[in-house]
């Protein structure tokens, strides 16, 4: 397989930091809701999460975005007992 044939060409033009304005959740919830109404993007609320083990090691791992907060906190759900939710838990950064 040739991944450089993969390429995709970006239509949406580029973003400009007076283009982004103010607020980074603002940004985002257009940016999210433009995804999700092109009908491209299987789960526009996929995203990565990563933590670090005890070892120091980084792990990433997708997980859907469930809700943004008023706060602009964004909400997954997780097992709090499974690696994830331990890792978090030791390191909350």
């Amino acid at each position: 397989m040739a991944f450089r044939e993969m390429r995709v060409a970006y239509r949406n033009g580029a973003l400009s930091e007076t283009a982004a304005g103010e607020n980074p959740i603002d940004l985002f919830m257009a940016w999210i809701g433009t995804a999700r109404e092109s009908g491209a993007i299987l789960e526009p609320n996929a995203m990565t999460l990563a933590t670090v083990g005890a070892d120091g090691a980084p792990a990433a791992r997708m997980v859907l975005l469930k809700e943004v907060g008023d706060d602009g906190s964004f909400v997954f759900y997780t097992n709090r007992m499974g690696r994830k939710g331990l890792e978090i838990a030791a390191n909350p950064r």
